[in-house]
Order: C-alpha cells, then structure tokens, then sequence
C-alpha cells in the first residue's frame, strides 16, 4: 500500500496551477505564428499595452477558469461548508423557533380548552343544582297540595253532650208587656263554649231565641215570660240549630232581681216584699240567663 505525506496532498493544487500558467504563456507564444507577415502587415497594428495586457483567447479563458478553480478550490470548499454550516444553524434556529411558537400556540390552546372544559362543567354543575332546586320545590309544593287536599277531604268532628249548659245575654229587653208567643229576641253568648279542648262558640257570639210563651198573670198569679235559644254561631262564623232547655222568667223573680219592694205587708209587716199582679214579667240585659241542650250538638271541622 502506497502512503502519501499530508504536504504532498497540499502541494498538488500549487503545481498544478503553475502547470496551467505555463501553458498558457506557451498558448500566446503560438499567437505569433498566426500572424501576418510582410506586406500583409501593412495597415495592421498590433497594440501592445503597457501593462501587458493581452486579448485571452478560448484556451486561455478555459485554462484561466481551470487555474481559478484549483488555486481557489480549498479556500472556496472551506467558506461554501462555512456557508452551508451558517444557514443549516439559521434554518435550524428557524425551525427551533417555529417549533417553540407551535409548542406555545398548541400549549396556549391546551390551557384554553382546559378552561372552556371547565366553565362548561361548572355550568352543567350549576344547571344541575338548579334543576335539582326546582324538582325539591316541586316536590316540597306537591306535597304541601296533597296535605292540602287531604285535609280538605279529611273532616274532624266534636260532639256536645246532651245537658251542656251556657249563658247567655239578651241584646234587648225582653218582656210579658212587650213580647208574645213566637217572637223571636236577639241575644248573645255570656260564656266560651268549648268541648274540654278546643273552643266550639266564642263569648260575645250571636245567638237568636224564640219566646215559647207568656204569661200577663192576670188572675192567676205573676207574669211568666219563657224562653228558648234556636241558633248558635260557632267559632268559623257558621250558625246552626240547636234545641235547649226553656228558661222561665217570672215577674216576682224580675222584681225581685231590680229590687221593687214594698214598705208594708198584706198583715201589715214590715219587710215583706209586695209585688202588684200587673206587674211585667222582664228579661233584662244584665239578667245572664243558663240554657242546656236537649240533644247532643255535633260539630265538624
């Protein structure tokens, strides 16, 4: 195996221009051979400049452009490698570059889709306690028409035994002078009728009676005056019939109530009371009067 120096490799583009020099200024000795001669000259001027140029013929441009290229060719392979290394790094960088704003665009889209996801699941969360809210009010409000229905359907009743007793007031005076059989007087409850628990009829409520009969006296004794209650108004404003016991008012009975006595006795002694036989028999309205039912009073709710 043949070795070769590193030198001599270094050397050979050095001799081979000088090869090509020399050629060519053999190449412009023959230049002289083409030319005229003698009389063939006349006329003809040959220009020689004072830097010795001369007019390169095609041998000596090809030579010319073979010696450029091989004096130049380590120079030139060693920049165009430079060059070549400079924009492979510009494009490189170019690339990099492009591809860290590709990263950060994608990265940039990453996050904002992440958000979006979750703004658009922190919607459907609230959309769904809202609806979750709107089906307990629904719920909450069926329930509450059901009880209200049941309780509509569902009646509770009390029931006031017979012989329950209450007072009463007259709204007017009533009297034997002024009353007949079947007029009916105004009055009011003196009392709360309650059943033991809740109040069924409230002190001050209306309550309407009917004089069973009277009694002038005339002849037979005192004047009677005899009463009965017919209607009730209970607690929730309703009215309803009820049948009670009679009370019976008599005219010794009303004046002995407003105090009319007489100085001197039918045997002349002192302190007895004495009552005319005209006198009326009066139901006043301080006079409270105690009726009881006769039947039992059934009461619903």
């Amino acid at each position: 195996m043949i070795k070769t120096c590193k030198n001599c490799d270094n050397a050979l583009p050095r001799i081979a221009a000088i090869l090509i020099l020399a050629l060519v200024f053999i190449s412009c000795g023959k230049l002289k051979s083409f030319l005229p001669k003698g009389d063939d000259v006349a006329g003809i001027e040959i220009e020689e400049a004072s830097s010795n140029e001369m007019q390169p013929t095609e041998e000596m441009e090809e030579y010319g452009d073979i010696a450029g290229k091989v004096q130049t060719l380590p120079g030139a392979e060693e920049q165009a490698a430079d060059e070549a290394l400079a924009r492979r790094s510009a494009e490189n960088k170019a690339a990099n570059e492009a591809r860290t704003k590709r990263e950060a665009e994608e990265r940039a889209a990453d996050e904002a889709r992440v958000r979006r996801e979750t703004e658009e699941r922190a919607a459907d969360e609230a959309r769904a306690r809202r609806e979750a809210e709107e089906q307990a009010a629904d719920e909450a409000r069926a329930r509450r028409e059901e009880i209200y229905a049941a309780a509509e359907h569902t009646q509770e009743s009390t029931t006031l035994a017979s012989g329950k007793s209450f007072r009463v007031v007259v709204s007017s005076e009533v009297s034997t002078r002024t009353g007949r059989k079947g007029d009916i007087f105004e009055a009011t409850l003196d009392e709360n009728i309650t059943d033991g628990i809740r109040v069924i009829a409230e002190r001050g409520s209306r309550v309407r009676g009917l004089i069973i009969d009277t009694d002038d006296g005339r002849g037979k004794g005192y004047a009677t005056i005899s009463l009965q209650v017919e209607s009730l108004t209970l607690v929730d404003g309703r009215v309803v019939n009820i049948k009670t016991s009679t009370h019976t008012v008599s005219a010794s009975t009303a004046a002995k109530d407003v105090g009319i006595v007489a100085g001197v006795g039918s045997r002349g002694r002192a302190g007895v009371a004495v009552i005319a036989r005209d006198t009326p028999a009066v139901v006043t309205r301080a006079t409270p009067m105690t009726f009881r039912l006769t039947s039992p009073l059934t009461v619903t709710f």
